[in-house]
């Protein structure tokens, strides 16, 4: 299990945090099975930014994604 520290409320990370690193955002999904996105990322414009990161790496490496509770 990988919990990303964006979606942790003590993480000071952003989503240029993320964005900067992108073989390091390559190298965290390749080692997930899946990724999960739910209720706790929240709804401010840099945990979406973060997330879609990841779902777009996810869907390219032919991860399955659940989202739970998004809209």
């Amino acid at each position: 299990l990988i919990v990303l520290p964006f979606l942790q409320p003590s993480a000071t990370l952003t989503s240029a945090d993320f964005n900067s690193d992108e073989i390091r955002n390559q190298r965290l999904m390749e080692k997930c099975d899946i990724l999960v996105v739910g209720p706790g990322l929240g709804r401010s414009t840099e945990a979406f930014e973060s997330a879609l990161i990841f779902i777009k790496l996810a869907m390219n490496l032919g991860k399955i994604c659940i989202f739970d509770g998004v809209l």
